[in-house]
């Protein structure tokens, strides 16, 4: 099984020293050992320094997760059930999370199980403690899948590690009980997974893994629903052999995917009527909020949205906002990592450029059979830039028919082609041999900073002085 043409199909060629599918040539252990140890140190002082429920709604997810860990179950959500929501004021609500599936919630209640004693600042740092391994995940899939798709390449799957997990908002997520940093973990492993099937082969093994990781992805938040047409994207153009072969792969990973997550949508039809719980979310709302409306019940269009305030707050949202995302860098930060985004941009852009202009010049026998051998590069990048407009578009449009999902961390489910296209778009800036390393110095050096800035000089004085 490979992405490759088959043999008798390509022109005879000497041997040469080609990186075969699966060996990471000069992988590197220190430098992924320094990143991962790096990223934890980073992750215990968010979680050491910020306050309880000063990350956005942690009081209500602590309270679906500390009802599993008092009760040995999930909580029921309905008006008269175990967890429904409370009024604030005919505008605002709180609505209990206890009405989306509940993967991490599990986790998370597991942990505090297994936290040494029941005093109640151990047993909270316990929860917390699955979002900051839940970060620390993504950062090592984050250099794991950019290896699969730039085996010689060891540097830049460092950067893209680095880089996500010195976004402060990232940094944050990993500090507080929540359901974002599970679903990003579980959506990046499932990325990483497909990607590893398309270019290494689908084994029986791998098809089974990935079953089990697209089942803890449909647990997770919706919005890490957008990597299920991305799987099957993935399928269309790398699944190949006999009928029996596909179908084999296809019933191995969606039989475990059903096994690991259908249990929670039935249960949650027979309990609201709603198999994933979104419209018993929405109807909660109304009943409870019913002045609150969103800009699709108000006769806005999303082009109005999209020309309105929600991309520089979902800009901002996805860098850094603090506490209950009422604390924000002051703008000139925005526009630093706007300058820095647009640069990527330019880079990537600048790459393509190269590339697209190097396919149309004549190659000799060997660089077109090593071309064809590495086509599977450019399919890659190429799906994994929709499945991040995908992900852009899934927020635009909740942002539209809801009134709460304008925020950035709504994407982070595909943080993974982000920061690797940050990250590519950077290296590949036209700068010379001295300047690029400067630049990219400059750019991780920013974000170090940045993140300190963001925990030090806005967390810790408007919690704490």
């Amino acid at each position: 099984m490979s992405e490759f043409p088959q043999a008798e199909t390509l022109p005879d060629v000497p041997d040469v020293d080609v990186p075969q599918p699966g060996l990471y040539h000069g992988e590197g252990p220190l430098g992924l050992a320094l990143l991962l140890g790096t990223a934890f140190a980073l992750m215990l002082v968010w979680m050491a320094v910020v306050p309880f429920d000063r990350g956005p709604d942690e009081a209500e997810h602590y309270r679906v997760a500390h009802f599993i860990y008092t009760n040995g179950r999930l909580p029921v959500f309905a008006p008269d059930g175990d967890m429904y929501g409370y009024v604030v004021n005919a505008n605002e609500a709180y609505i209990s999370y206890a009405s989306t599936p509940g993967g991490g919630y599990i986790l998370t209640a597991l942990a505090m199980r297994l936290a040494p004693g029941d005093d109640p600042y151990v047993v909270l740092y316990a929860a917390r403690l699955v979002s900051t391994v839940a970060v620390l995940l993504t950062v090592f899939l984050a250099y794991r899948t950019v290896r699969v798709l730039f085996p010689d390449r060891p540097h830049l799957a460092l950067g893209a590690g680095l880089a996500l997990v010195l976004i402060p908002q990232v940094s944050l997520t990993g500090a507080y009980v929540n359901h974002d940093a599970y679903t990003m973990a579980v959506c990046s492993w499932a990325v990483y997974l497909l990607l590893a099937g398309w270019k290494e082969g689908w084994t029986r093994g791998r098809a089974a893994w990935l079953g089990v990781a697209l089942g803890m992805v449909l647990l997770g938040r919706l919005t890490g629903y957008v990597i299920i047409p991305f799987a099957f994207l993935v399928a269309l153009v790398s699944l190949r052999g006999s009928l029996g072969f596909v179908l084999g792969r296809l019933l191995v990973t969606g039989g475990l995917a059903a096994l690991v997550s259908g249990w929670w949508f039935v249960r949650s039809y027979l309990q609201t009527g709603d198999p994933i719980g979104f419209q018993a979310n929405l109807e909660a709302w109304r009943a409870l909020a019913p002045i609150r409306r969103a800009p699709r019940d108000v006769g806005l269009s999303l082009l109005d949205v999209a020309r309105g305030g929600a991309p520089y707050t979902i800009f901002r949202t996805f860098w850094g906002a603090f506490g209950q995302l009422e604390v924000y860098f002051l703008w000139p930060y925005y526009v630093l990592l706007g300058l820095m985004s647009l640069a990527a941009g330019l880079g990537l852009a600048w790459g393509l450029l190269q590339w697209l202009v190097s396919a149309k010049e004549p190659a000799a026998a060997l660089e077109r059979a090593l071309a064809r051998r590495s086509a599977f590069l450019p399919s890659a990048l190429l799906l994994l830039a929709l499945l991040a407009l995908g992900m852009v578009a899934l927020v635009y449009w909740q942002t539209w028919t809801t009134s709460f999902a304008t925020q950035g961390r709504y994407l982070y489910p595909a943080i993974v082609p982000f920061v690797l296209f940050l990250t590519l778009g950077v290296t590949a800036l036209p700068l010379g041999s001295v300047i690029r390393p400067l630049a990219q110095g400059c750019a991780f050096a920013f974000l170090f900073v940045l993140n300190l800035i963001g925990l030090f000089a806005y967390t810790v004085p408007t919690y704490y002085l």
